[in-house]
């Protein structure tokens, strides 16, 4: 009996033994493993830190791209133009959209602080130029005569189909004088697209032309 039982703890131990070198060289040979995945994930930590910026930058360089050059407006606004009108003045400014007029919501100061210490320093910039301009609009106010308002009606319907602009009014259409021989004088107010990056603005990626960036054919936002 104490020989079975000896020979039974001996088995035992054996066993014991084999198991534990058996578990031990499994340990040594996923170590490595384990090692090259801690390494792959700090690899690809890094690369999705570098693709943050990147994508932060590039964001940034597409804003930028905004307002439409001065060029590119004219161009809208000159190459429809029949010989029968004349512009009289031109100004382009910005002004706040209808959208600002509507109250923000309270904002947490310290909440807003923390979300932009964790944006790269492109993506900071791109947000104090959003809060700048994302408001505003390019408005052009246009002052001519024509020969007759049909004319002038002509001219905006051209108008309305350059997907630069998003808006084209006639503010008035009235006599230059009060003689009949006279020409029409009109005034308009044409809102500009909003640019690339901006809201409402146009889709792609912005290409580069003799006079600035080109939206892309279709309507108007």
């Amino acid at each position: 009996m104490t020989v079975a039982l000896a020979v039974l703890l001996a088995a035992a131990a054996g066993a014991q033994a084999y198991w534990r070198q058996h578990v031990q060289r499994q340990m040594d040979e996923l170590v490595p493993q384990y090692e090259r995945a801690v390494a792959q994930t700090a690899e690809l930590g890094k690369l999705q830190a570098e693709l943050q910026v990147a994508q932060a930058e590039a964001q940034l360089l597409t804003y930028l791209r905004h307002p439409w050059p001065c060029t590119q407006v004219l161009a809208a606004l000159v190459t429809p133009l029949p010989k029968a009108i004349t512009f009289k003045e031109i100004k382009i400014n910005r002004e706040a959209s209808k959208t600002d007029t509507v109250p923000s919501p309270p904002v947490d100061r310290q909440a807003l602080e923390q979300q932009l210490a964790k944006l790269p320093r492109a993506g900071r910039d791109l947000k104090t130029l959003r809060d700048q301009f994302d408001r505003t609009l390019t408005v052009v106010s246009l002052l001519g005569v024509a020969s007759d308002s049909a004319e002038v009606y002509r001219y905006l319907g051209e108008l309305g189909k350059n997907p630069l602009l998003a808006k084209v009014n006639l503010v008035s259409l009235d006599n230059a004088s009060i003689r009949p021989e006279d020409k029409l004088e009109f005034k308009l107010a044409v809102t500009v697209r909003p640019g690339y990056g901006q809201p409402d603005g146009p889709s792609g990626a912005a290409t580069n032309s003799g006079t600035g960036a080109k939206p892309p054919e279709g309507g108007r936002p």
